[in-house]
């Protein structure tokens, strides 16, 4: 017998070593795209589950921008918000204990969980084999109703923000009263509070307030020759008036915190009067009351939805330095604009005097740094958490 050919017996040899390194290379690279895998589903759990907390978070603050004093609707809408978002194609059930409502910061927080201790956890695929069944997912999200320093839209008005003298009160341009430095008037808008926080300019304490846009007569301003109207841009006349008032003058139009506008010389009282009526009667705006219970315009009082800027009768509204007010009224100067506030129209009186609440809007850019405690009337949502 010849012995085994040495050559042959190491092709053997090595054949064999390469099936093993074959198979265990197999293995490992199943394991790799099983973890692959999982991990996809993990991470497109967690992606939805966030996607699911933004949406809770924003539709419950955006409750605010038009009725701040709407907590209840609030959760509500961030519930059901939240919920309509699936994660890994398993419903979600969101608790009165997974939804923050903070109304003094106008903040929703959102919290949703795909848990075992819920009985919902995100199944895996590969992992099983390890002995991994499902993993738990969460995440959460908070958004607030955050101060703003650009609109579009505005009305051809501008009106002195507000001012206090330190006796407990609040002063507004009217007849009996103006700036008066010397007996110790104080000016801080509410987008530029002072260092502790603390302004006097018309802001969410003041919300749902009546007060005057537009003197019919001469005697009710505190300077003669101007009445609060302005000329917007590319406007020119008592048509031209009206039809701001009526209608966005222009849509594309963007107004900025220290923009200056033209003052429209003249009372308007006939224009002044036909662009207000024209929205009053509108039959879609007629049924429009302010709801005090909630601090919102609305179509049925106490339980119909808020109306925001999607009403005519909802509009941005500028304001001025109150220290600059007889500067303005006496001279030809333009009116820089200190601040913005949202307006709901109340009605016109027999005098022709125009009466407006004031009310958060919803504008078109939030502002880079703020305050908690300081709170204009020109607002946006941001996602902050």
């Amino acid at each position: 017998m010849r012995p085994p050919n040495r050559h042959r017996r190491l092709a053997s040899d090595e054949e064999g070593t390469v099936l093993v390194l074959v198979a265990v290379s197999l293995v490992v690279l199943l394991g790799m795209t099983a973890l692959a895998v999982d991990l996809g589903i993990l991470f497109t759990a967690r992606s939805e589950a966030q996607r699911a907390a933004d949406a809770g978070a924003h539709a419950g603050a955006g409750v605010f921008l038009v009725a701040p004093g709407a907590g209840d609707l609030a959760r509500e809408q961030a519930r059901e918000f939240a919920e309509s978002n699936p994660v890994r194609h398993g419903a979600l059930e969101v608790l009165d204990d997974d939804i923050d409502v903070e109304l003094s910061q106008q903040l929703v927080r959102v919290r949703v969980f795909r848990t075992e201790a819920r009985g919902n956890p995100v199944a895996t695929f590969f992992a099983r084999v390890l002995g991994i069944q499902d993993v738990d997912v969460s995440a959460v999200a908070a958004a607030q109703v955050w101060p703003a320093d650009a609109t579009d839209c505005i009305l051809p008005f501008a009106l002195a923000d507000r001012w206090d003298v330190y006796d407990g009160g609040y002063r507004h341009a009217g007849p009996d009263d103006v700036w008066d430095e010397d007996r110790g008037d104080r000016y801080y808008s509410a987008m530029e509070p002072r260092h502790d926080g603390y302004y006097t300019g018309y802001g969410r304490s003041t919300i749902g307030e009546l007060i005057l846009l537009k003197p019919g007569s001469p005697s009710d301003t505190p300077q003669p020759g101007w009445f609060y109207p302005i000329r917007l841009p590319g406007s020119q006349g008592g048509n031209d008036y009206r039809e701001s008032i009526r209608n966005c003058w222009d849509p594309a139009g963007e107004y900025e915190l220290e923009d200056e506008v033209d003052k429209e010389p003249g009372n308007m009282i006939g224009p002044t009067r036909q662009g207000f009526q024209h929205i009053l009667n509108d039959p879609e705006e007629a049924d429009i009351v302010w709801d005090s219970s909630r601090d919102c315009p609305a179509r049925d009082y106490g339980a119909g939805e808020c109306v925001g800027a999607d009403s005519r009768r909802v509009r941005p509204v500028a304001m001025f330095d109150p220290t600059l007010w007889a500067d303005i009224a006496m001279g030809a100067k333009p009116v820089p604009i200190t601040s913005f506030g949202g307006i709901f129209i109340e009605g016109l009186d027999s005098d022709n005097n125009v009466w407006v609440r004031w009310m958060q809007y919803n504008a078109v850019r939030a502002v880079d740094e703020w305050t908690p405690d300081a709170g204009g009337l020109l607002t946006t949502l941001r996602i902050v958490e």
